[in-house]
C-alpha cells in the first residue's frame, strides 16, 4: 500500500531461545531450594503469588505458612 514493496534490501537475523527449564523447588529441613540449570541468572522468591523483597538467591528460608513459588530469569533474559 501506499507505493512500498514490503521487500527489505538487508536481511534480518533473528535468534530464538529456548525459555529455561521450569525450576523445581525441594526443601530440606527449613530450606527451599531450587534445582535448576546453568543457564540462570536470577531468582524471585514469591509467597501466595506476592514477591518477597530481597528473596533473590537460589536458597530461601521460609518465615511464614503459605504456598512458596519461584520466578526464574536465565542469562538471556527469558523467565
Amino acid at each position: 500500500a501506499g507505493g512500498c514493496s514490503g521487500i527489505s534490501p538487508t536481511p534480518i537475523n533473528i535468534v530464538v531461545n529456548p525459555l529455561p527449564p521450569a525450576p523445581v523447588i525441594t526443601q530440606a529441613d527449613d530450606t527451599l531450594a531450587v534445582v535448576s540449570a546453568d543457564s540462570v541468572a536470577s531468582y524471585q522468591w514469591m509467597l501466595d503469588g506476592v514477591m518477597i523483597p530481597a528473596a533473590t538467591g537460589r536458597r530461601y528460608a521460609p518465615t511464614a505458612e503459605g504456598s512458596y513459588t519461584v520466578a526464574i530469569t536465565d542469562t538471556n533474559g527469558c523467565g
